[in-house]
């Protein structure tokens, strides 16, 4: 216990030594967040411009051009007079989908034949294309149920026998979890564990990497009484104190300052302590097993890249192929969004992430080992290496 606690002071006079490290952990990641935040800050999207070619102009069609203006995401921004000019905005990137209502569209629907609202989207962008496509669908979608009901009800039947008749199965759709479709509700927690996951891993790394690189592992291993498991231990608690107020205070202030829901604090709490264990004892892995400060920072490039997109909070880790899924599970990150979503969105208990829980912390411990006995082999050859040279100097 001494050997770890002598380790810990020692970090911590190099670690506020060290100003941009400093700099890195205690203020980088809220800088980032506050950044990364300000884009999401609309929640949602609204009023994607789009253009309307309304070739029909019957009272129907106007009804049709008017309830698309009124929805959350369109924005009827520019009337054309053919399809072709729909064509040339959206190749411009002046608008990000436009709709044509053909000649006699009013006529024939009141004949009761199928007539097409067309709509032409941004495929490109899928999030604003799909947000368009549903808005069109919705819009199309009422405007034939309100003329298919008027022909009933001309037929004799009455109002509520021409709903039942049009509409025999109804839906109540109960959209939990996030139900406006918030966009900072969604994204920001994900990208705030990714960047710090990044930062916690490049600060694991050259923690270590550094003393490898300034000829002061043996002061480190004085310190730790000769020992790995000390030595990584008294380098990891001072960053792993300091890294978790950091993200208590995310917790805590960020995610009321920007409507994010904490439904079980104590739960994310014991998610950040499993996850900011298992991220330095994976800092400390790649660091044992680098050569360099350079080649272990490479490391953590390869790592925190791509962590965010294999970390399924996007992306369902079933639809990826299964190295990838595999390898994904490898990272904390992906344990950690798979708690933490749950836990703060739909207000999980503890048990019911206790999955994700294990997995981080039996993540941290095997690293940890694995890091332990790097350094213990690589002591050992370097004892070795130095007591040949002597010999040859003594002979």
């Amino acid at each position: 216990m001494k050997a770890i606690l002598r380790t810990a002071k020692r970090e911590l006079r190099l670690f506020f030594s060290n100003k941009r490290l400093v700099v890195l952990l205690m203020a980088w990641p809220f800088v980032f967040a506050m950044f990364l935040a300000s884009i999401y800050s609309a929640k949602v999207i609204r009023k994607m411009p789009i253009a309307v070619c309304d070739q029909d102009n019957s009272s129907l069609s106007r009804l049709a051009v008017r309830y698309l203006g009124a929805t959350r995401s369109l924005d009827i921004s520019i009337r054309t007079e053919n399809v072709e000019e729909i064509q040339d905005l959206l190749l411009k990137g002046k608008i990000e989908g436009g709709i044509y209502i053909p000649r006699g569209w009013a006529a024939d629907m009141k004949r009761n034949k199928q007539v097409p609202l067309i709509a032409y989207v941004n495929g490109g962008n899928m999030v604003i294309g799909n947000m368009i496509m549903a808005d069109v669908k919705t819009v199309a979608g009422t405007i034939s149920a309100g003329v298919r009901i008027k022909f009933l009800e001309k037929t004799g039947s009455s109002s509520r026998q021409a709903k039942g008749t049009f509409m025999p199965v109804g839906t109540e759709n109960f959209r939990l979890f996030n139900p406006g479709g918030n966009y900072m509700r969604f994204l920001a927690p994900g990208l705030w564990g990714a960047i710090f996951m990044q930062v916690l891993l490049s600060i694991a790394v050259v923690a270590l990497a550094s003393e490898k690189e300034n000829g002061t592992m043996p002061q480190a291993w004085d310190s730790a009484g000769n020992f790995a498991m000390p030595l990584l231990l008294g380098k990891m608690l001072p960053y792993c104190l300091l890294s978790f107020i950091v993200l208590e205070l995310f917790e805590f202030a960020l995610y009321p300052l920007f409507g994010i829901p904490v439904k079980n604090s104590a739960g994310i709490t014991a998610a950040n302590a499993a996850f900011i264990f298992a991220v330095m004892s994976t800092g400390m892995y790649i660091s044992s097993i680098a050569p360099t400060e350079t080649d272990s920072l490479k490391g953590v490039l390869m790592i925190g890249a791509p962590a965010f997109i294999l970390s399924g909070y996007i992306w369902p880790l079933a639809a990826m192929p299964k190295w990838v899924s595999t390898f994904a599970c490898l990272i904390p990150l992906t344990p950690y969004l798979k708690a933490l979503r749950p836990l703060a969105e739909y207000g999980c208990s503890i048990q019911q992430v206790s999955v994700q829980l294990w997995h981080l912390l039996g993540l941290g411990t095997a690293f940890f080992v694995f890091a332990a006995l790097n350094l213990r082999v690589a002591r050992q050859i370097h004892i070795t290496k130095e007591k040949r040279t002597q010999g040859v100097m003594r002979n």
